[in-house]
């Protein structure tokens, strides 16, 4: 692959969703994860935010990390029903 994507998200913050019950999130993944390790992941998940929420974010997904195992960054999920289509 010679092409690459870069983008960034948008400056604005979206708010962060609720959550309905009974519907079927993925497990827990536990967290076991070094310190370093977890540095890591964070920036990893922050490079695509714009700078300036960065302190904002950060302790969000430190929480989603330590709480489900992994960055789902649920403030940027798109509403609704998530159907993949036909690429053609």
């Amino acid at each position: 692959m010679k092409r690459t994507c870069k983008f960034t998200l948008d400056a604005t913050l979206p708010k962060y969703p609720t959550f309905e019950e009974g519907i079927r999130r993925a497990p827990d993944r536990g967290y076991s994860l070094t310190p370093a390790q977890t540095r890591v992941a964070l920036q990893n998940a922050l490079r695509y935010v714009p700078k300036e929420l960065h302190a904002e974010l950060a302790p969000e997904f430190l929480k989603e990390l330590k709480e489900r195992g992994k960055i789902y960054a649920y403030r940027y999920r798109p509403e609704g029903d998530l159907k993949a289509g036909p690429i053609d």
